[in-house]
Parts: structure tokens; C-alpha cells; sequence
């Protein structure tokens, strides 16, 4: 399969992460590093989780929002290995539809190909500002810690926390970029195929009854083929873009709490725009 071929990277590093992406022709080798990858997340995020929910209890009532906050997190990125572990034949089936699209387009393969260099080196791009975005912010924090805690088993811990937590927080992001993944490859098909007809529509002009059955045809096909796999491409996302949803709605309800609360605590620097 050709697209395959152009997100081997993509697809190598998500399984590192737990993601348990499957695709047509993988090798026995590739199936069982994706397997152990997955399951033994399954089993370290229930542990993290609650290493990283009990190092962080509340000392008030306001702070209870910090393990919330933890607790759905770790939810989400379990609930996104056991999706991915589970959707095997829905992953099949999406990229099955993207490799009968593929093989419809004999004539036109270079061109199909130039696109999957593009989206590859697009996406290449996002999985290296969302690595370096996450584990960016997960440096700062732990370096400032290490600045303004005297006591080395407290910056010891708050390592050890912040980089379960960064983890966790990278699996969610990184499943999002799987989504944006697909979509993306399923918005470069439709605009393929646009191009397509636009190119056929010039053609038909000129050409015989049977060839225009026969291109009519071939674009029945691809039109089909193409919205089995959004359709696909959505069942193998649906419980882990909710479980995101939630959580992102989550974090901007407490981001905006805490400036609230900020904000009352010093109404005068709010006043002179510190806040």
C-alpha cells in the first residue's frame, strides 16, 4: 500500500505511545511490538495515574479540581490505548477503502504520490511541535521546580510526577494527531479526486460513450470508496475524541477558575492589569 509507505514514522511512533494503529501488510514483527507497546500501557497508566492522583491530594476544597483533572486525564489516555487495541477491523477497513482508492487511480499514481509526500512531510512537521510543545512545557516546569525547592526528594517527586503526567497528556495529543491524521488524508483524497474530475470533464468532451461509462463508472467507485472510509475513520475515533473533549472543556473550565480566583485574591493588581 503506497500511503503506508509514506507514514512509516507516523505510525512507528504512535505505536510507541500505546497507539495500537493496524494496517494492511504489517509484518509479524510490527504486530508484535505494536501488541507489547499496548498492553503493557494498559497496564503502567492505571499505575501512574494513581501514583500521580495520590502524590497531588488536596490540601483545600478548590484544589480538588488538580486530581479531577489528573483522574480524567489518565481515563482519557487509557481510554484511547484500549479503543485503538480494540478497533482492529474498523482500522482495517479504512485503510483497506484508502488502498482500493489507490488502485482505481492506475493512471494517475505519480500525481497520488507527489500528495502523500506532501501530507507526509506536513504531518512530519505536527508530530515534532507536539513533541516539543509537551515535553517543552514538562522541562520548564521541572526546572523551576528544581530552582525554588531546596529539598531534593521534593524535586525528585515532582519529576517523577510531571513526567507520568506529560506522558499521559502526550497520548491524548498524539491520538489527536492520528485523528487530524486521517482527516487529513481523507480531505487530500476528496481534493484529488476534485482535481480528477475537473481533468476528466475536459477529456469527456471529446471521447466515446463507452470510455465515458467506463470513467463514470471508475468515479462511482472512488466517490463510494472514499465515504466508506470517513465512515470508518470515525468509528475507530469515537469514544477517545469524546473523552478529549471532555477533557479539554475540563481544563479551560479550571484555567479560567483559577484566573477567577486570582483575581479575587488581588483585586488591586487586577485593576492595574496584572491579572
Amino acid at each position: 500500500m503506497l500511503l503506508v509507505k509514506y507514514l512509516k514514522f507516523h505510525l512507528g511512533f504512535l505505536r510507541i505511545l500505546g497507539i495500537c494503529l493496524q494496517t494492511p501488510n504489517m509484518s509479524r514483527r510490527n504486530k508484535v511490538f505494536a501488541y507489547i507497546c499496548s498492553i503493557s500501557a494498559l497496564l503502567v497508566l492505571p499505575l501512574t495515574g494513581y501514583y500521580v492522583f495520590m502524590s497531588v491530594l488536596p490540601r483545600v476544597a478548590s484544589e480538588f479540581l488538580v486530581n479531577f483533572q489528573v483522574l480524567v486525564l489518565f481515563i482519557t489516555a487509557f481510554v484511547i490505548v484500549l479503543e485503538t487495541l480494540s478497533t482492529k477491523g474498523m482500522q482495517f477497513r479504512f485503510w483497506r477503502f484508502i488502498e482500493k482508492i489507490e488502485n482505481l487511480y492506475e493512471e494517475q499514481l505519480s500525481d497520488l504520490e507527489v500528495e502523500y509526500k506532501i501530507l507526509s512531510r506536513y504531518q512530519m512537521k505536527k508530530f515534532f511541535l507536539i513533541i516539543l510543545y509537551s515535553h517543552g512545557l514538562d522541562f520548564v516546569t521541572i526546572v523551576m521546580t528544581k530552582l525554588f525547592q531546596e529539598e531534593i526528594n521534593v524535586v525528585t517527586n515532582w519529576t517523577v510526577i510531571w513526567w507520568f503526567y506529560g506522558s499521559a497528556i502526550l497520548i491524548t495529543r498524539m491520538r489527536n494527531l492520528s485523528h487530524i491524521l486521517v482527516i487529513d488524508t481523507l480531505t487530500m483524497h476528496t481534493h484529488f479526486f476534485n482535481q480528477d474530475l475537473r481533468r476528466l470533464g475536459r477529456i469527456l468532451q471529446f471521447s466515446s460513450n463507452s470510455y465515458i461509462v467506463k470513467e463514470l463508472n471508475l468515479i462511482k467507485l472512488r466517490h463510494a470508496y472514499l465515504w466508506e472510509a470517513v465512515y470508518w475513520s470515525n468509528k475507530c475515533h469515537r469514544w477517545s475524541q469524546l473523552l478529549n473533549i471532555v477533557d479539554s472543556f475540563y481544563k479551560l473550565t479550571e484555567a479560567l477558575y483559577w484566573i477567577y480566583t486570582t483575581r479575587e485574591k488581588f483585586p488591586g493588581k487586577a485593576k492595574m492589569g496584572y491579572f
